[in-house]
């Protein structure tokens, strides 16, 4: 059991923002982080379907700082968004779970 520890890896730093915009659509900001220069995209999920808007660039490179996205969310209060950011060497990490 002891030598587990040397198997975990560390969780990457980046951030985004979540406001609710008006009673049907939420805003969504990549905020950037430590590890920001690696982040391809954001996938968001509303109560669990994708709203058919992901946050990746069109060229194929990094995302940029203060991309924003507009999401379908019409149950103010009941609406739980998920954001999974992928990074450039393939691996995912959730950077928010949040009800609004």
């Amino acid at each position: 059991m002891f030598g587990l520890v040397g198997n975990i890896h560390g969780g990457k730093i980046v951030a985004s923002t979540i406001t609710r915009a008006n009673g049907s659509y939420v805003s969504v900001t990549f905020a950037g982080g430590q590890n920001a220069g690696s982040v391809t995209g954001i996938n968001w999920t509303v109560n669990g379907a994708a709203p058919g808007i992901q946050d990746h660039p069109a060229n194929g490179g990094v995302l940029v700082v203060g991309a924003n996205a507009y999401l379908a969310a019409p149950n103010p209060g009941k609406d739980r968004v998920i954001g999974v950011v992928v990074f450039t060497d393939g691996s995912k990490q959730i950077i928010i779970d949040k009800t609004l």
